[in-house]
């Protein structure tokens, strides 16, 4: 007996990507203006193989905690989380939605040195994966409280890599999929 199967919508997230988001795309996290200085961020999705992944989307959002912020809000009890809910805001910087470029690489332009949240969407994923991304050389790393739960010798890979700095700053940042070099990837 031979069964033929049918890929699901979130199997379907490779060609499908560019066809339905294309439009939705947008390479700037964050606001610009007179005063504010880019930094390119460049890299590439590379799978288990070491290849390079064609077919991604990665939303990329910049959010600066406020002071008091509690990571475990998820597991504290009902009560607790009611009571310390005044203590919770975010202050959105910005947003972008970040497709391939035709070598495969991805690119995109911020503003301000908060740490991002990237979510990649692609092929074989039945849901997206979450990491984040660091600026090199910011005194707020050593007290962030998520790059503090990552082993010192992994968070290396969440960090971007100077690669230029004239006329702006370039930042080189590579998401690993599998591997030794993997990327560090949180639950959400």
């Amino acid at each position: 007996m031979t069964v033929s199967l049918i890929p699901t919508a979130s199997q379907t997230v490779g060609p499908f990507v560019e066809i339905g988001c294309k439009y939705l795309e947008t390479d700037r996290v964050g606001a610009t203006g007179p005063d504010t200085v880019d930094v390119i961020v460049r890299g590439r999705v590379i799978d288990g193989d070491g290849n390079i992944v064609p077919d991604f989307m990665l939303e990329i959002w910049q959010v600066a905690p406020a002071p008091g912020v509690i990571l475990s809000e998820a597991k504290a009890r009902p009560e607790e989380r009611e009571r310390r809910r005044d203590r919770f805001s975010a202050k959105a910087v910005g947003f972008a939605r970040v497709m391939p470029l035709t070598d495969g690489s991805f690119a995109f332009r911020t503003s301000d040195a908060s740490p991002l949240a990237i979510l990649v969407f692609m092929r074989g994923l039945l849901k997206p994966v979450l990491t984040r991304m660091y600026f090199p050389d910011d005194a707020r790393n050593g007290t962030d409280p998520v790059l503090a739960l990552v082993p010192a010798d992994r968070r290396a890979t969440l960090i971007g890599k100077a690669v230029s700095d004239a006329p702006l700053l370039e930042l080189e940042w590579n998401i690993v999929l599998q591997g030794d070099a993997e990327t560090v990837f949180f639950e959400w």
